[in-house]
């Protein structure tokens, strides 16, 4: 005998999924006789072009800025390490700002 699935007020009270959303109305406007062009979310029928799987080559030259990380505000970075320990109890100590 199968149990029965009830969903938890938490999740009956989650919004729609946003692409079962869409894809009713698109399937209700080619019922309705409306040409639809689907830019929605799709299974690719073809391999991926060799030149989008390959990193992009680095940049070099006049008028190509070189860009370092960058550690960010001191006070920002011991905030997010507060936060981490309280919420995760993670203990990490930021780097110090020369790192690079």
């Amino acid at each position: 005998m199968a149990t029965q699935f009830v969903k938890s007020e938490r999740l009956r009270k989650l919004p729609p999924y946003l692409f079962a959303e869409i894809d009713k109305k698109k399937k209700a406007a080619i019922a309705a006789g409306r040409d639809v062009i689907n830019l929605g979310v799709g299974d690719p029928d073809r391999p991926t072009r060799r030149r989008y799987q390959e990193p992009p080559a680095p940049r070099r030259g006049p008028g190509v800025p070189s860009v370092r990380p960058r550690p960010g505000m001191p006070e920002l970075r011991r905030s997010i390490a507060a936060f981490c320990k309280e919420a995760y109890g993670l203990d990490s100590t930021p780097r110090p700002r020369s790192w690079s």
